[in-house]
């Protein structure tokens, strides 16, 4: 079994994995695991896939939406589990959610919608503030819709978001930078900001 993870390796997410090879009647002796981690830098996955379908892995299993999509680009064969946070018809991984009708299946948690919830609170907890932060990875596939619920929540608080990107740990200057512009911070979605 293949394992493409878009973020940096997390000892918890393997131990659930193993879990559920448990329940499913396997242990951890029973099949080879192949284990890749793309620490963030989402332009590692085309080569990280690359070297698991090298290996002949018999099923991939896709961990964040930058490694889903990497994995379906990559093969229409090999089957692709994933686990992502994002709708699969959206971004492209499949055209029905009760039949793909491709290689791919798994579990979508689509929580878009919690930016809003983390805006309001932080409102809350500063009622002066003008101006948020809203820090979010520009290559994620749920940018654009992440960016525009972000204005229409900050539009609802009468307040204004301030887009601030990073997708490598190198944007961090720009983001303490631009951050200074800003009376709060509220960080979006993505597996990148988990591994950092």
């Amino acid at each position: 079994i293949g394992v493409l993870d878009s973020a940096a390796a997390m000892p918890a997410k393997l131990s659930i994995f193993y879990g559920g090879l448990k329940v499913a009647g396997f242990a951890k002796n029973d099949v080879m695991v192949e284990y890749r981690s793309a620490g963030g830098d989402y332009a590692r996955l085309r080569e990280l896939v690359g070297g698991l379908l090298d290996r002949r892995v018999t099923l991939i299993t896709a961990f964040g939406s930058p490694a889903a999509l990497a994995a379906k680009a990559a093969t229409a064969e090999t089957p692709i589990v994933i686990a992502v946070n994002a709708n699969p018809i959206e971004i492209g991984l499949v055209d029905n959610l009760n039949f793909s009708g491709t290689n791919v299946t798994g579990v979508a948690g689509m929580v878009i919608g919690r930016d809003h919830m983390r805006l309001e609170l932080l409102h809350a907890a500063v009622p002066s503030a003008s101006v948020f932060g809203f820090l979010l990875n520009p290559m994620n596939s749920n940018r654009h819709a992440q960016i525009s619920q972000a204005h229409a929540s900050a539009e609802k608080l009468g307040v204004r978001v301030k887009i601030i990107e990073a997708s490598a740990g190198r944007d961090f200057d720009n983001v303490f930078a631009e951050l200074a512009q800003t009376q709060g911070l509220v960080i979006a979605d993505d597996e990148f900001f988990l591994s950092v």
